[in-house]
């Protein structure tokens, strides 16, 4: 099986960057192909909005648009982004606004495909609130969300490696992939 995984957060090595490896070492355990890109290291541009991708690739050539196709020919995807000022990071909505190349283009699709979520730094009282705004960018797209690992309050980096539950469902999610 191939996987993307995918860290949205600007802190490589931070809270989501520790979920989203221990994720990877659960999928390659299992002998699962897992490519990993942090979209902080790479070049991605927001959405034009032209509507040029409803009948050809998109005009943009960054990254974003190499690791699309990355997932349209992958088996899954693993997503990591922190939660600030409740909504995930801003690398990962530019990001996901670039879905709309799949959106537009009825010979594009990410159906049939596995996808979960990490997420971490923001008071577990507010995830019921942005669970569907997180997952909606995949699951509108026909990816089927298999689960997802919060780690509640976790501001300072590293902080989620004192949260035994979430590092090992992290794990799990990835292995069962």
């Amino acid at each position: 099986m191939k996987i993307i995984a995918i860290n949205t957060s600007p802190s490589k090595n931070g809270n989501c960057g520790i979920l989203l490896d221990e994720a990877i070492k659960g999928a390659q355990e299992n002998g699962n192909e897992v490519i990993k890109y942090d979209l902080t290291d790479l070049n991605i541009n927001c959405c034009k909005a032209c509507n040029a991708c409803a009948t050809q690739p998109c005009i943009q050539d960054d990254d974003a648009k190499k690791i699309i196709t990355e997932i349209e020919n992958a088996d899954a995807v693993i997503f990591a982004t922190p939660i600030w000022f409740g909504y995930m990071s801003s690398l990962a909505k530019v990001f996901t606004d670039r879905f709309y190349q799949v959106f537009l283009n009825e010979q594009r699709n990410f159906s049939g495909k596995a996808a979960f979520i990490i997420t971490s730094s923001a008071p577990e009282n507010i995830y019921g609130d942005i669970d569907n705004q997180i997952t909606g960018p995949f699951t509108s797209l026909g990816l089927e969300n298999t689960g997802m690992v919060h780690a509640g309050e976790a501001p300072m980096h590293g902080a989620v490696k004192d949260k035994e539950e979430e590092i090992n469902k992290a794990y799990s999610l990835g292995k069962n992939l």
